[in-house]
């Protein structure tokens, strides 16, 4: 998805660095935080039944200051990642120095414009030079690939979880 917005959203690079866990404060925790206490302070006295529910408890979670703004998605907001990825490129488990990539170790990942059929990545913040992980070559031009809708409908219930629920 990073080298998708950077080819078609006028961005020189994308560069995530990921959080040490354990180790990191953001505004999210603090959030995701108010939020949990919000949802236990409603369930000690009053079960929730439906998602609208865990809507109206969030947007009024905030004690101070402007409201939380809660936007809802529908189906048409979800896109098919794992079709753009196929598009992109195939090899994500070996680095142009014919190392295994261990997914997990990566501690910052980096795509951007200059080399649209590579990603890079560092293994340590303290690392200088970024590893290059070289996709596939005869790639598709950018301009030929199309992020998709995964999904045409709504989703419906199967007929079991309907039964359940009636």
């Amino acid at each position: 998805m990073y080298a998708y917005a950077v080819h078609n959203y006028n961005l020189k690079s994308i560069t995530h660095k990921y959080l040490i866990k354990g180790h990191s404060q953001n505004e999210g925790d603090n959030v995701h935080s108010v939020f949990e206490k919000q949802v236990k302070r409603h369930l000690s006295s009053n079960p929730i039944y439906t998602p609208d529910q865990y809507t109206s408890l969030i947007a009024t979670a905030k004690k101070t200051g402007p409201p939380y703004k809660v936007r809802e998605l529908s189906y048409e907001a979800f896109y098919d990642l794992k079709a753009l990825q196929e598009e992109w490129g195939h090899n994500f488990s070996t680095n142009k120095d014919n190392q295994k990539v261990i997914w997990r170790d990566i501690k910052v990942l980096q795509v951007n414009k200059e080399n649209p059929h590579s990603f890079f990545y560092k293994t340590s913040y303290k690392d200088i030079d970024f590893q290059e992980v070289s996709l596939r070559n005869n790639l598709k031009p950018w301009s030929c690939i199309n992020l998709c809708a995964i999904y045409s409908e709504r989703l419906s219930l199967p007929q079991i979880k309907q039964k359940d629920i009636k």
